[in-house]
């Protein structure tokens, strides 16, 4: 007959020897549904959208009792070279995490480890509640002193893991971990949600169950936000734009944030991108420039302080979209930190430029062949067209330039 000194049940593992068994299925599938949706190329808007509810619920059901792997970053940051792919480390998971809070994006990617705290301090709070809920503070307390006291000093060693990382004492420390990463209790957070959906006397329960978890992330997350200003201003940085740069910074966030109430998310994702140097350029990646310009102006560079310079691009600016700016303040315009407009609408069609060369760049750096000018000029309106595409003010404004 033989044996194991861990074993599996429901999908979690259980035994003195389960170490992180648990993730031994769960994080492999996790990455592999990253890459498959990756493969796709969703953009950032959509690809958040099926992270949150295709890739990162995998890891939810273990979650739930069993805190993450210190392993489970290196998973997350390769999940998010997939999903949100571009060249070296464009944009971080922290980043990722806050991209529609801070940058004006459609969807943030939820936080893994704030969504299995939460659900932690969820399952601790409602779980059997009818019979006096798990008891997992006392039951935590009652094993912790129990291997104190033990005088089996060699099983404590071999299986001190197992001990301390219990399901009761995971439950238990989690409310710990919330008081102190946001300063406030899970007695508050419950107080307020019942105070909330309290009328004439009566708590509805069931309304406060449904709220807590998200409400619990949600602090948990207003905890972990960063200042959006600094990590902005480190992303401008490398375009050493003219300026004091934290008011660069500013105007820049401030630009791209209100710039998400007229055009649809592709573009906001767009212009966030060419800020933060997604593009990937023979410069970016460092790469002899033997193609140079790919609209086909003749100069003999790659890169995005070329376009947004570019005689090309100026032109089809002011012939298309009716967009008038100096091309010595291209990079500027490009970085979303121009503060020359002569009306709010050209904000909107500053960025349709921007998608638009974004878009066909990469188009053509994939082909090897060159294309007439008539053909880029005629790839450039239709990626203008497709930028703006079911989003009715964004249409008007393409439709009616001037």
């Amino acid at each position: 007959m033989g044996f194991s000194s861990w074993g599996r049940y429901l999908g979690l593992a259980i035994g003195p020897g389960k170490h992180e068994h648990s993730w031994d299925a769960a994080l492999p599938k996790y990455l592999q549904r990253a890459c498959s949706w990756g493969n796709h190329h969703l953009g950032l808007q959509f690809s958040a959208a099926v992270y949150n509810t295709y890739v990162a619920t995998v890891l939810s059901h273990i979650w739930q009792l069993e805190t993450l792997p210190l392993t489970f970053k290196d998973f997350e940051h390769k999940a998010f070279r997939k999903l949100a792919s571009g060249p070296g480390n464009w944009i971080l998971p922290n980043d990722l995490h806050f991209v529609k809070e801070l940058y004006g994006q459609a969807r943030s990617f939820v936080d893994a480890t704030a969504a299995s705290l939460a659900a932690r301090i969820r399952v601790y709070t409602w779980e059997a509640c009818a019979d006096g809920g798990l008891r997992a503070k006392h039951r935590a307390a009652h094993l912790l002193t129990t291997l104190r006291n033990s005088d089996l000093f060699e099983r404590k060693a071999r299986w001190r893991r197992w001990y301390e990382q219990s399901a009761v004492v995971n439950l238990s420390e989690s409310i710990n971990d919330f008081a102190t990463a946001t300063g406030t209790t899970v007695r508050r957070v419950l107080q307020e949600l019942r105070t909330r959906h309290t009328t004439g006397g009566t708590t509805h329960l069931k309304a406060v169950k449904k709220e807590f978890q998200k409400a619990i992330y949600s602090r948990l997350m207003m905890a972990r936000q960063p200042i959006g200003e600094d990590r902005y201003r480190q992303r401008l940085a490398r375009w050493q734009l003219p300026g004091v740069p934290l008011r660069v910074a500013r105007r820049a966030l401030r630009q791209l944030k209100d710039l998400n109430r007229f055009v649809p998310p592709r573009i906001s994702a767009a212009v966030l991108s060419t800020a933060w140097n997604r593009w990937c350029t023979d410069r970016r990646f460092q790469r002899p420039q033997e193609r140079g310009c790919r609209l086909g102006c003749g100069a003999i560079e790659d890169s995005i302080e070329h376009y947004s310079r570019c005689r090309f691009v100026h032109s089809f600016a002011s012939t298309f979209l009716c967009l008038d700016f100096p091309r010595a303040r291209g990079l500027e315009l490009f970085a979303f930190a121009f503060d020359g407009w002569s009306a709010e609408k050209d904000k909107v069609k500053a960025s349709i430029l921007i998608y638009a060369v974004y878009r066909v760049t990469e188009t053509i750096r994939h082909d090897e062949g060159a294309f007439p000018e008539e053909v880029v000029v005629h790839m450039l309106q239709q990626a203008c067209r497709e930028a703006v595409k079911g989003h009715s003010g964004a249409m008007r404004i393409l439709d009616n330039p001037r």
